[in-house]
This record gives structure tokens, C-alpha cells and sequence, in this order.
């Protein structure tokens, strides 16, 4: 017997308030606190927080325990800011000593856009924007090393390059690598490795 997982739609502005009230109304009671909050949270999403849920129950007249809305909307969102870490600090071989090959920062730069993309709506931008722009220094600090072969520092610059450009425009990122990356300059310089 196959047993499937009920995914739960996104939650939009325009539906929100309608399952909260729905979840709430399945709960039948009218006092609504931490405990409550996570069991209507389950029903419509786990991305939305329990502060924006207590606003529509508070629209729909439900009685908030304030003191625990309140706390369980803290823990909610410690444990986002210790999620969203964990994530940014697997991509640590972007910032590694003695650099990456192209194909891996291909790789830590699309974790980087994902990330971004998952996380749009939580403020993550500022995090993944910082965490690059420290990775492109670095970048660039490693092309500068005179002690590095031409090649290693050709790369370097390359990455720098990478990361440059997904700064500046993320959404725009996947498309131009692909296109650099069958570029005549590009072939000629990495084409063979």
C-alpha cells in the first residue's frame, strides 16, 4: 500500500484568511494560543508565521493568549534565522583558501540562487548578498596571488566574475552562465580542463 503525503498549498494574500478561519473553525474553540497556533500553521502552510496567523484570527474575533502567540511566533522564527544559517554555511566552499574548480562554484552559486528564490519573502537576501560578496573578494584576492599558477588565478577571476554577476542580476544568473559558457572565450580559456 502506497502512502502519500497531503502537501499543503501555498498560502496567498488572497486565501490566507480563509484557511486560518477555516483551520481555526475545525479546531472548535474560540481561545487560541501556542499549541493551537502550530495545529492551524500545519493546515495552511508552515511558511506562514504564527504572528500573521494571530492577525486573522484577531480579525475573526478568536481570543489570542498574547503571551504565548508571542513566544510562539519567537521560536518560529529562531528556528528560520538557524535553518537559513545551516543552509548559507554548507556553502562554505565558496569562501574555501585555495578556491574551487568552476564546476563546484557552478554548484555553490545555483545552492546560492535557490536559497534565494526558497526564501525570497524572509529577508534572506541581505544574508546571501553579504555571503557573496565576502566569496568575490576572496575571489579576487586568489586571482591576485602571484604564488598561484596563471590558470588557478585565471579561474579565480572567472568565479569572481560568476559571483559579479549574480549580484547584480539573480534571476538573469543561470541563463548567462549557460551562454558564457559557450562562448568562444570561454572555450578557449577552460574549454579543455
Amino acid at each position: 500500500m502506497k502512502v502519500t503525503r497531503k502537501t499543503v498549498p501555498p498560502a496567498t494574500a488572497e486565501n490566507l484568511g480563509d484557511r486560518v478561519v477555516s483551520a481555526w473553525r475545525a479546531l472548535k474553540t474560540t481561545s487560541v494560543g501556542a499549541e493551537e497556533l502550530l495545529k492551524i500553521q500545519r493546515a495552511v502552510g508552515e511558511t506562514v508565521s504564527p504572528a500573521n496567523i494571530a492577525r486573522e484570527l484577531a480579525a475573526a474575533g478568536a481570543e489570542l493568549r498574547h503571551p504565548e502567540v508571542i513566544e510562539c511566533d519567537a521560536d518560529w522564527r529562531e528556528k528560520q534565522i538557524s535553518e537559513r544559517r545551516k543552509r548559507i554555511g554548507r556553502l562554505a566552499g565558496l569562501r574555501k583558501l585555495d578556491g574551487l574548480k568552476l564546476n563546484q562554484a557552478e554548484a555553490e552559486i545555483a545552492e546560492l540562487e535557490q536559497l534565494r528564490q526558497s526564501d525570497e519573502h524572509s529577508g534572506v537576501w541581505a544574508e546571501l548578498r553579504t555571503f557573496a560578496i565576502d566569496a568575490r573578494q576572496g575571489a579576487l584576492s586568489r586571482a591576485r596571488d602571484s604564488s598561484s599558477s596563471s590558470f588557478d588565478r585565471e579561474v579565480q577571476a572567472e568565479i569572481a566574475e560568476w559571483l559579479r554577476v549574480w549580484l547584480e542580476t539573480p534571476n538573469l544568473f543561470r541563463e548567462w552562465l549557460e551562454l558564457r559558457k559557450m562562448s568562444e572565450g570561454f572555450l578557449r580559456q577552460f574549454g579543455d580542463r
